[in-house]
């Protein structure tokens, strides 16, 4: 069903979460990528969890032997720090999913009109949940080390497919106001990027004022979802 007031791209993606969750008999086996000792050329590797999910043709992993030819339906999840080389000369159709704190990445590649390298459509939109995505994500990671543990594995793939699809039909209107969504989002990056680091360190690292950030953090916190894991909100606890 068509979402009210959606851009073209996010209705793009949309319809395909709607095809992938009203038909989960066509989703197969998850396969997991892994933390190689050394990163061969082309491979990509970042700091947040994917999931790639073959629509149709072929796909493949070539840093993994079992993975080199995925085929329509399955689906290989990338932990965060993992590394994967896409196999790149086979026709296919490609949902690559990013699962950022604050945002979900979507990508949509189809190698008959471009390169793995160049998706067709892309957009990132924002996603601040109560936490339940995290678990997932979590869950998922663990997981991987019992990859054929397929029967817990694949519902609860659904699920996290189910709430990307909830984050997907969201009208523009309807989400995050831009501030807040920027506030978390630099929150979230101080707690990756200087885990080691106290709040007042970082801030001060970018001559933010402690005043100006404890005030921000007292407006915010009754929006801060994810005030637990915000450095800025920090200072207020440590008080």
């Amino acid at each position: 069903m068509k979402a009210p007031g959606l851009p073209a791209d996010q209705q793009f993606f949309a319809d395909l979460f709607s095809g992938l969750v009203l038909n989960p008999q066509l989703l197969g086996r998850v396969w997991f990528a892994s933390q190689p000792a050394s990163l061969p050329v082309g491979s990509l590797c970042i700091d947040f969890p994917r999931l790639d999910i073959v629509l149709r043709g072929e796909y493949g992993n070539l840093l993994e032997a079992k993975q080199q030819r995925l085929v329509e339906g399955e689906m290989l999840f990338i932990p965060a720090r993992a590394a994967n080389l896409p196999v790149n000369n086979k026709p296919v159709m490609l949902l690559s999913l990013v699962f950022a704190p604050t945002w979900l990445g979507l990508s949509f590649y189809d190698s008959r009109t471009t390169s793995l390298l160049h998706p067709a459509r892309q957009i990132q939109l924002p996603s601040l949940q109560r936490g339940e995505g995290e678990a997932m994500l979590t869950a998922l990671t663990h997981l991987s080390r019992s990859p054929l543990e397929q029967n817990i594995i694949q519902p609860l793939v659904l699920s996290l497919l189910h709430l990307c699809r909830s984050v997907v039909n969201m009208p523009p209107g309807n989400s995050q106001p831009r501030g807040d969504f920027l506030y978390h989002s630099i929150c979230n990056w101080f707690r990756i990027i200087m885990p080691s680091r106290s709040p007042a360190r970082a801030w001060r690292s970018f001559l933010i004022s402690r005043p100006i950030i404890c005030q921000n953090c007292l407006l915010s916190m009754e929006r801060c979802v994810l005030s637990s894991m915000c450095v800025g909100c920090e200072w207020r606890r440590r008080g």
